[in-house]
C-alpha cells in the first residue's frame, strides 16, 4: 500500500466486475488516508478496453410522465426552477 496505476490496472483487467472493484480500492485507499490511484487515466484506458470487451449494453432512459395537475398543463407552458 498504496497501490500504484499500473497495479490498479492489471488488477482491474484480470478479474470482472470492474466498477465494484475499483470503488473499493479507492473507498481503501481512502479510509488509510493514501492517495486514490483509481482516477489516473490508465485506469480509465483499462476500464473502457473491459468494458468494450465484455459488451455491457447502456440502460435506455424511463419516459417522462405527467400526473396529476401537470397531466392538464396547457402545451408550451415554461416552468420556472
Amino acid at each position: 500500500m498504496p497501490a500504484t496505476p499500473e497495479v490498479v490496472a492489471d488488477c482491474l483487467g484480470a478479474r470482472g466486475r470492474e466498477q465494484a472493484r475499483r470503488a473499493s480500492i479507492a473507498k481503501i485507499h481512502q479510509l488509510l488516508d493514501l492517495t486514490d490511484p483509481t482516477p489516473v487515466p490508465l485506469v480509465n484506458l483499462c476500464l473502457a478496453a473491459i468494458r468494450r470487451e465484455t459488451g455491457k449494453a447502456q440502460k435506455q432512459a424511463r419516459p417522462l410522465r405527467f400526473k396529476g395537475l401537470m397531466r392538464d398543463a396547457p402545451r408550451g407552458l415554461i416552468f420556472a426552477r
